[in-house]
């Protein structure tokens, strides 16, 4: 099963990393949601959707709990001064069926940190390829379209 072309990737944080991740998605046929304390963080230009929030991992949560067209969501390492271990974790709490893909920056996610994840979280390490994204989001989603069509 594939997910059809439009479904929603959230993305939090809008600066170039985040911009980066909306053209690889959009070239593959997904749309992205940023999520980002700036006006008009760069990402926000090639994205269709964009949500000005506080940038910490509770407003994160907030957010992908009450934007139900989030297929899956992209977490940086850090959140401002938010653990993005801490933030998957809750949202697996709130929101258990929605994908999470956490995103280890060069330089600030460790072995230590990445064991601190729910178990099966997949991790999309800097640098990346489009094709390991695509890779990702292709293993991840269709699991997720079928678990949302079972919740409704």
């Amino acid at each position: 099963m594939t997910l059809p072309p439009g479904s929603t990737i959230g993305i939090v944080g809008g600066g170039q990393l985040g911009r980066m991740l909306a053209m690889a998605a959009a070239q593959l046929g997904y749309k992205c949601h940023i999520f980002d304390p700036h006006e008009r963080p760069c990402a926000a230009d090639v994205a269709p959707e964009f949500t000005r929030a506080a940038y910490d991992g509770r407003a994160a949560v907030e957010l992908a709990l009450a934007l139900r067209n989030i297929d899956l969501l992209i977490s940086n390492t850090r959140i401002a001064d938010f653990p993005g271990v801490e933030l998957i974790h809750q949202l697996r709490a709130e929101r258990p069926n929605l994908p999470v893909i956490y995103l280890a920056n060069i330089g600030r996610s460790t072995p230590e940190i990445e064991a601190k994840l729910p178990e099966g979280t997949p991790i999309l390490r800097e640098p990346f390829s489009s094709d390991e994204l695509l890779g990702l989001v292709r293993g991840l989603l269709p699991h997720h379209a079928e678990r949302r069509r079972n919740e409704e």
